[in-house]
């Protein structure tokens, strides 16, 4: 007679033939990773909305009024045989798309949990190695129900890649820290708020006035050690020709004319990324006449080592927004450093080993992807998608005595009143309105800081954004039978045939 022929021992033969199975998913698990992380991005965060999460769409993801994380949904990565949590956000929007705030009203998700248009955020620097099937974080008193593996790539060259794991669990608790906050408060004109993240501070001297609200503070950090305060300020400056009855008159302004009045419309406050939600009146008035009154929205993005300013521009829209009697218009916008930055190397696509010392240079207004600064403080890199879009040129001046014209004449500087290695971007509207780009995209520039020890360059660094990741997510199977439930399996299989033997003898 076969073992599996009596009725007795055939829980027996079940057992016999599952434990392997379960005992098996574990040895491999133990064996190490699939595939080890190759993906060498230090400096960025990888963004998933939550149409590729759809495994744990309606799943709970909320904060609470401290900003404690209590969802059930928490990211770990593979590395050294393990799963170790991570730092990563969840943040909602409205069905709308617009943010909800949790540091100042913001609005309501209109859908509860976790929905498409939802997203997590993490480091790239985090990602690990590929896990095994199954493969749980064992915390003890933790319990872990199922799993999305989400795998980020680098676009230009797919084989550079990393794994990280949204798993569920209804009592296991956020503990990998907060490497960014935004201090507060929200009235720019008579307060300085910054945000203080891993790899700099940037925002407002305690110092100093903020009427026209653009930032004049900003330290690059290396571990504990800060560099000294590198920054005058943004600034920017710009000129028109208006038509004002008798003809045509050109008007320039900075940015503390026009008059510009900033609300802080709302903060999301996060442990990877601060988003800036921002409103900006602006007035315009030439010998008592008014000739511009217009609001403009934005949204400003702060990573660890980043900061990215995206804006919407539809040239159509941006032609019909300008008052009738305006042409010609042209906008610099630039950073502008202070004294600490003397000494550091400016360079661009087209110009290389400028030393920033406020004596005047000769760099090419021929529009560059990339701008570096680096020096004793660390390194500073600004780039954008500028080559999307038409009318745009390079804006450089280093020069404290005051002998050589900026990119925009006649405009009275502001911050410390010299040009210390100022450099950014000059806008001529005029060309950007003709020439619109073939499909509707956002401006961004991107501000990078990074500490003296890294050797990204700007030639690196923007080969890097401009390839871009691409990012897939798949759920896995739910947790495997082993463990204490594997245990008593095991003892039920061999308890139940033993009684029906003896039941067989009587």
């Amino acid at each position: 007679m076969y073992p599996h022929s009596h009725p007795a021992l055939r829980p027996l033969c079940l057992v016999m033939i599952f434990t392997p199975l379960v005992l098996g998913e574990r040895e491999a698990a133990e064996a190490g990773s699939e595939r080890a992380a190759t993906l060498g991005r230090q400096w960025d965060v990888a963004v998933v909305t939550g149409d590729k999460l759809d495994a744990f769409t309606g799943k709970p993801i909320g904060y609470g009024s401290d900003g404690s994380y209590q969802g059930e949904l928490f990211l770990y990565s593979y590395r050294g045989g393990q799963m170790t949590q991570i730092p990563f956000q969840l943040d909602e929007k409205t069905t709308l798309g617009e943010w909800v705030n949790r540091t100042y009203p913001g609005g309501t998700d209109n859908v509860a949990g976790l929905d498409p248009n939802d997203e997590l955020a993490f480091l790239t620097r985090d990602v690990g190695d590929k896990a095994p099937a199954g493969t749980y974080p064992d915390e003890p008193g933790t319990t872990y129900s199922s799993s999305i593996e989400i795998e980020v790539a680098d676009a230009g060259d797919p084989d550079q890649k990393g794994w990280v794991y949204l798993i569920r669990s209804r009592n296991a608790s956020y503990t990998a820290g907060d490497l960014i906050t935004h201090t507060g408060p929200t009235n720019f004109s008579t307060s300085a708020p910054q945000v203080r993240a891993a790899g700099y501070d940037i925002g407002f001297n305690a110092q100093a006035q903020h009427a026209d609200s653009l930032y004049d503070y900003l330290v690059i950090k290396d571990g504990a050690a800060h560099s000294e305060q590198l920054l005058d300020k943004l600034k920017v400056k710009g000129e028109a020709k208006v038509y004002i009855g008798f003809g045509w008159l050109r008007t320039t302004f900075n940015e503390n004319l026009p008059e510009i009045n900033i609300t802080l419309d709302g903060v999301i406050d996060g442990t990877v990324r601060v988003i800036e939600t921002t409103t900006r009146q602006i007035r315009l008035e030439l010998l008592g006449v008014e000739l511009l009154n217009t609001t403009v929205t934005g949204t400003a993005y702060f990573h660890p080592w980043s900061v990215s300013f995206p804006l919407p521009i539809d040239p159509a829209e941006l032609a019909n927004s300008l008052p009738d009697g305006f042409k010609e218009i042209r906008v610099a916008a630039t950073i502008d450093f202070n004294e600490n930055a003397i000494g550091s190397v400016f360079a661009n696509e087209n110009a290389s080993n400028v030393v920033i010392d406020g004596n005047p240079d000769d760099v090419p207004a021929t529009m560059s992807g990339w701008a570096q600064v680096i020096g004793t403080a660390g390194r500073m890199f600004i780039m954008g998608n500028y080559s999307v879009f038409e009318g745009l040129s390079w804006c450089y001046r280093d020069d404290s005595t005051g002998t050589v014209a900026p990119c925009i004449e006649g405009v009275e500087d502001t911050g410390d009143g010299v040009y210390i290695g100022d450099t950014g971007i000059h806008i001529d509207v005029d060309a950007l309105i003709a020439n619109p780009p073939s499909t509707p995209t956002s401006l961004t520039m991107a501000l990078y800081f990074l500490p003296p020890s890294a050797s990204d360059t700007g030639t690196s660094l923007y080969a890097k954004q401009e390839s871009g990741l691409t990012i897939t997510a798949a759920a896995l199977p739910g947790v495997p039978v082993a463990g204490v439930y594997g245990a008593l399996i095991l003892m039920a299989g061999f308890l139940y045939p033993l009684t029906r033997i003896r039941k067989t003898k009587r």
